[in-house]
């Protein structure tokens, strides 16, 4: 088990649907995790939403047409389990 197997592994246990790095409007999703090419020790636990449905319509990322850019990944507390 490599590290991306073990960051997948708890980001799923906690109901994420990948990292973001709130600071750099930027997030990854779990079958594409570190598209940078490395791990951020700021990225956080995040959940999917669609842009469009997003309140700042200021993103860069919003209305691109690209599958992967038109998703804004939001900060979740990792302590709090879908459901729970």
């Amino acid at each position: 088990m490599n590290v991306h197997d073990m960051v997948r592994a708890k980001l799923t246990e906690i109901g994420a649907d990948g990292l973001c790095y709130p600071e750099h409007e930027c997030g990854c999703a779990l079958d594409r995790l570190f598209p940078c090419g490395h791990a951020n020790e700021d990225c956080v636990a995040a959940r999917k939403k669609m842009c469009t449905d997003c309140d700042n319509t200021e993103c860069k990322y919003r209305d691109t047409g690209n599958p992967d850019l038109g998703w804004c990944y939001v900060p979740i507390n990792s302590e709090r389990k879908e459901g729970e």
